[in-house]
């Protein structure tokens, strides 16, 4: 659900209430009604009760509001955010629909590099989408555009659930959030269905959600999409050998690694 809103969206000072926060409220809230919310939208607690600086106290507290049946375990979850340089973070428990009210923000500056960032904690055994940490250090492939490894990821990934899967790509469900420096690109990206080929006359299709029990399933996919990518790279219709590439400080004994990031398929991960 939350990445039909504002999946890590950068932090956000509270708005005051003025006549276009409540506009960007109302906003948020009819999305909300579209996609099937009906659940309540707060957790009745306050700032302070539903802040926490240690992941393991905010697990307990959400399992606390499930248990005690305030709410359902798909209207509440964990969020992390960024307070501190070198990646320090506090846990937020919300609901999804109060989260976005209160965090989506009202613009989008292009120059806002100093602030942190929200993330969603994927909890252990809930549903997520298939999701994609891609990087590469910038130093040590100065040749590699990442235009390419992004044109090369998007076509791999085609090919992989044609031959693998059997299904097509449905790239206007894809999601992708920039989070580059200049020394390291990094782009996530979020895959929510998978469109089936055409069947019959009228040449319509059926379209699936990619959607997964828990992320652990979705990194075995993942794994077997790098090693479909490792075994057609030296192919020549294949784009695959753009997603390996140097990493940073190799020497020479070393060998390429994989853009795609497969450790972020760990229990109660932040994305």
């Amino acid at each position: 659900l939350i990445t039909s809103l504002q999946p890590t969206c950068p932090a956000w000072p509270m708005p005051v209430a003025t006549s276009a926060t409540s506009k960007a409220s109302d906003h948020v809230e009819k999305k909300l009604r579209e996609v099937g919310f009906t659940g309540r939208f707060s957790t009745g607690l306050s700032d302070r009760e539903r802040i926490c600086y240690r992941q393991e106290k905010a697990l307990e507290l959400l399992k606390e509001l499930i248990e005690s049946g305030q709410h359902k375990p798909s209207e509440v979850t964990l969020f992390a955010e960024e307070v501190g340089r070198g990646g320090k973070r506090r846990f937020l428990v919300d609901t999804f629909a109060h989260f976005a009210q209160q965090k989506a923000p009202l613009a989008w500056p292009k120059d806002d590099k100093d602030r942190g960032h929200f993330y969603e904690v994927i909890l252990e055994n809930r549903p997520c989408w298939l999701y994609f940490d891609l990087e590469f250090s910038l130093e040590s492939n100065p040749l590699l555009k990442p235009k390419v490894v992004m044109h090369a990821f998007r076509k791999t990934l085609e090919t992989f659930c044609k031959d693998m899967l059997g299904m097509t790509l449905d790239t206007t469900k894809m999601l992708e959030l920039e989070s580059s420096t200049p020394k390291k690109f990094s782009r996530h990206v979020i895959v929510k269905a998978l469109g089936e080929y055409p069947d019959g006359d009228d040449g319509g299709g059926v379209q699936r959600a990619l959607a997964f029990a828990n992320n652990a399933q979705t990194g075995l996919l993942v794994n077997h999409l790098v090693k479909y990518a490792d075994a057609h790279r030296d192919e020549s219709w294949s784009l695959s050998r753009y997603l390996f590439v140097e990493p940073p400080g190799r020497d020479e004994r070393e060998r390429q690694v994989c853009v795609i990031d497969e450790s972020v398929y760990s229990r109660n991960r932040s994305f």
